[in-house]
């Protein structure tokens, strides 16, 4: 083998060696450079990394928990609804054939297919479940009257009984129980006082002697307290005559009717004209 060849092979040798020595990764200036690269892109993208990105997935985890027990809480609520609400029809169906007295948990619990246990849950006994119906349906009615000024009753009464109506049509069954013949006398009274409340003394404070100079009514304790007894009871013969013929009247026909009855009373407190 002549010189030149043999220092041919010896410079292919070292070439393919440097080669073998290069390819498996990079330099650690080219690692360096890259990262460098990734972190200027990241942050032109807006992106994080170590502990920013741990905070990061830490609050969205944080936020898909609270989203979570968000839901179960809405679902549980729901289910709370629902089975209160199958309570409370079955108490209706019971009180239409025996009085609340004669009924029993067992009874409530196989109507509406759940245990004596569910039902204890939400109720203390027959008697704390109707409480609350008629706490419920008196707070109802609260905030219907809220709504309205004392002279809404005097000008346009109809558009507060419209909504009073619909209120006692969404309730009818059990409306129709607790003011019924064999009804409770306690949520009677309770519904009188309501509505004594609102409606005397807000008319008393409209008709009191400098208003009643001005506007030309004539006033008196008495004569307020006779009118009021009249339209209450008046009207809680209304509803009872509305439920017994099976709601055929709108509630809004219902209320129309009952501020014809209204206005035409409050007329006994204007002055008549001097001669």
């Amino acid at each position: 083998m002549s010189i030149n060849k043999f220092y041919f092979l010896i410079f292919l040798i070292k070439g393919n060696a440097e080669s073998r020595r290069r390819r498996p990764g990079r330099t650690p200036v080219s690692d360096a450079k890259s990262r460098r690269q990734a972190a200027v892109q990241d942050d032109r993208s807006g992106k994080t990394n170590g502990a920013d990105r741990e905070e990061l997935q830490s609050r969205a985890e944080s936020k898909n928990k609270k989203g979570a027990f968000a839901m179960r809480e809405e679902n549980l609520d729901r289910r709370i609804r629902k089975t209160r609400k199958v309570i409370r029809e079955c108490l209706t169906e019971l009180l239409k054939e025996k009085r609340i007295q004669d009924i029993t948990v067992r009874e409530i619990a196989e109507k509406a297919d759940i245990n004596r246990g569910t039902f204890y849950l939400h109720y203390k006994d027959i008697f704390d479940l109707m409480e609350q119906i008629e706490n419920e349906l008196l707070e109802e009615l609260e905030e219907v009257l809220r709504r309205y000024r004392a002279s809404d009753l005097l000008t346009n009464p109809a558009v507060v009984f419209t909504e009073v109506f619909h209120l006692v049509k969404e309730n009818s069954g059990m409306v129709s129980i607790l003011i019924g013949e064999n009804g409770d006398i306690n949520f009677v009274n309770r519904l009188k006082d309501i509505v004594r409340e609102k409606c005397l003394r807000d008319w008393m404070e409209l008709f009191r002697p400098e208003v009643a100079k001005e506007e030309g009514v004539c006033q008196g304790s008495s004569a307020f307290e006779a009118y009021y007894a009249f339209t209450v009871t008046g009207c809680i013969g209304l509803v009872q005559y509305w439920l017994d013929s099976g709601l055929k009247e709108s509630p809004e026909e219902l209320a129309s009717l009952t501020e014809q009855i209204i206005l035409k009373g409050i007329r006994m407190f204007e002055k008549e004209p001097d001669a």
